[in-house]
């Protein structure tokens, strides 16, 4: 944490720490067009940009402002996101996002869903264990 000369104000200047001045990195996610799976209030679940899994792996937790996918390991904040999404750098990000309008998205967001038909059930044995 720094202060800022003649102001009292924290600054944080991590890139995984989440500071005010930081966009909601689920509004950054809408706009980089994630497919998203599911989304609460705590969290948004989506496919990972990274490593192109197709089966909603990717969490991004909403009150923390970071994402993390299990498979590729891959996470970070919101800068991290859309460097490792268009494979740029910390500078080309920050230059991104300053340039987002966010007043553009859409009031509802529609999610990709899943069919009862295209799901496999786990075998009989499996499913009496649980």
């Amino acid at each position: 944490m720094i202060l800022m000369a003649g102001n009292k104000t924290p600054c944080h200047f991590s890139r995984e720490r989440w500071h005010p001045m930081l966009p909601d990195i689920s509004l950054v996610a809408k706009k980089l067009n994630l497919v998203i799976k599911h989304e609460n209030e705590s969290e948004v679940i989506c496919n990972c940009p990274v490593c192109g899994e197709q089966k909603g792996h990717m969490c991004i937790d909403k009150q923390k402002n970071v994402w993390h996918c299990p498979r590729c390991d891959a996470g970070g904040g919101v800068y991290g996101l859309i460097e490792q999404t268009y494979n740029i750098s910390h500078a080309e990000a920050l230059q991104l996002v300053r340039h987002m309008n966010f007043e553009d998205l859409p009031k509802r967001i529609v999610h990709e869903k899943t069919s009862a038909a295209e799901c496999e059930l786990a075998p009989l044995k499996t499913r009496d264990q649980t």
